[in-house]
C-alpha cells in the first residue's frame, strides 16, 4: 500500500515537473517578447 503510493507520488511528481518546465519556458520566451517590446520603445 504504502509502495504503491509512493509510485503514484513520484509519477504525479516527475508529471509536474515536466510540466513545470514547459511553463517556464513559456514564461521565459513570454519575458523575452516583452524585453523585445521595452527596447524597441
Amino acid at each position: 500500500m504504502k509502495s504503491r503510493k509512493r509510485t503514484v507520488l513520484t509519477l504525479t511528481h516527475h508529471m509536474g515537473e515536466e510540466e513545470f518546465k514547459e511553463k517556464k519556458k513559456m514564461v521565459r520566451n513570454k519575458e523575452m517578447e516583452e524585453l523585445k517590446s521595452y527596447s524597441i520603445v
